[in-house]
């Protein structure tokens, strides 16, 4: 995402970068709370709710005046990802997900998805080499395969891009920033 932030800003465009859960103070502080890997017996609907309690302050507090300043906001996770962890992967279902988020994003909803595509062992092994793991990135490889099949299910939908991240982060880049240009000159 900062390579992508870059590059589009020596395009000429204006880049807001955040992330989910977190973008601003409030949402960081629910962050905090929700990735600890010390908050054992947190339950599946309380963790819902905790990401659109975050993402209902992003939204509002970061993503959309960034919107109404012109800028193109890239965000790393957004909705998908709870349809994907909560819904899938803790069993809660896609519909219970979204009517937990519909308040929460208020119709504020991406343009384009990437879906970055990569072995799910390979990304964690990937992520774990530069910290250690949050209380999701703990869960048994039976979470991670739900979480992945919910995503694959999702990139059929013409929003998402999918993106081959089995590569360098050069050759991740490459086609991130063809497909970007696609999406910006539409």
């Amino acid at each position: 995402m900062k390579i992508l932030s870059e590059w589009l800003k020596t395009c000429g465009w204006y880049v807001k970068t955040t992330r989910e859960p977190g973008g601003g103070p409030v949402s960081e502080a629910i962050r905090k709370l929700v990735l600890n890997p010390d908050m054992h017996g947190m339950t599946d609907v309380c963790e819902a709710y905790l990401f659109a309690a975050s993402r209902a302050q992003h939204v509002r507090d970061t993503i959309r005046p960034a919107l109404s300043r012109g800028e193109i906001v890239l965000c790393d996770r957004f909705l998908d990802s709870s349809v994907a962890f909560q819904g899938a992967g803790r069993g809660l279902g896609t519909e219970t997900v979204l009517e937990i988020n519909r308040a929460a994003v208020d119709g504020t909803m991406p343009d384009v998805t990437f879906l970055f595509e990569i072995d799910p062992a390979k990304a964690l092994s990937r992520r774990l080499s530069v910290s250690s793991p949050d209380r999701i990135e703990q869960e048994k490889s039976d979470f991670v395969r739900r979480v992945y099949d919910a995503f694959q299910s999702m990139a059929d939908d013409p929003r998402f891009i999918r993106i081959n991240a089995e590569g360098s982060i050069e050759e991740i880049h490459s086609e991130v920033k063809k497909q970007a240009l696609t999406v910006v000159t539409r």
